[in-house]
C-alpha cells in the first residue's frame, strides 16, 4: 500500500510538532528543580567543610554543626542490613535455584519472595513502625535495619536465583 507524498510530510509535520511540545513540557518540568538546585548550591556551598562532616549535630536554634551522628547512622545501618541480609539472600536464592522444582518448601519460599517483590517500600518501613518501633516506644538501629533487609531482600533473592539458574550444572 503506497501513500503519497502530502500524507508523509502531514505525518512527519504532526510528529515535530508533537515531539516539540513533549520536549517543552519537559522542559517546563525540569527548570523547577534546576531552579532549586542551583539555589541549594549557591546558599549551602559555603556550609561545606570539613567540620560539616565531623561535628555532631548542634540544638535546634543554634548555628553550626555537621552531620557525623547521619554518616556513621547510616554506614550501621546498611551493615547491619547487610550482614544479616546478604547471607539469606544467597541462601534463598541458592535453595531456589538448586532444590526449586523438587522441594515442598519451594513453592512458599517462591510465593514470599514474589510477594516481598511487589511489596512497595513505604508499607515496609510501615509495618516495621507499627511492629517494632511503636511497642519499643522508640526508633533504633534494629528496627531501620529490619526495615532495610526486608525491602532489599527480594532484590538480593532474585538476583542470586536467576545467576545461580544461569550457571550450568556439574552434573
Amino acid at each position: 500500500m503506497k501513500t503519497s507524498r502530502a500524507f508523509d510530510l502531514w505525518r512527519k509535520a504532526k510528529s515535530r510538532v508533537a515531539i516539540s511540545l513533549l520536549l517543552l513540557g519537559c522542559g517546563l518540568a525540569v527548570l523547577p528543580l534546576f531552579a532549586i538546585l542551583l539555589h541549594l548550591v549557591r546558599e549551602g556551598a559555603s556550609s561545606i567543610d570539613w567540620n560539616f562532616f565531623t561535628q555532631v549535630q548542634k540544638p535546634v536554634g543554634e548555628l553550626g554543626g555537621g552531620m557525623a551522628h547521619a554518616i556513621v547512622g547510616t554506614i550501621a545501618q546498611v551493615g547491619l542490613a547487610s550482614l544479616v541480609g546478604i547471607p539469606l539472600g544467597l541462601a534463598c536464592g541458592i535453595y531456589l535455584s538448586e532444590y526449586g522444582g523438587r522441594e515442598r518448601l519451594a513453592g512458599p519460599v517462591r510465593f514470599a519472595l514474589e510477594l516481598l517483590a511487589s511489596t512497595p517500600s513505604i508499607l515496609v518501613g510501615v509495618f516495621i513502625y507499627g511492629a517494632i518501633v511503636v511497642p519499643m516506644k522508640k526508633f533504633s538501629l534494629f528496627s531501620g535495619s529490619l526495615a532495610l533487609m526486608l525491602d532489599r531482600k527480594s532484590t538480593r533473592l532474585n538476583s542470586s536465583h536467576v545467576s545461580e539458574s544461569r550457571m550450568p550444572s556439574s552434573a
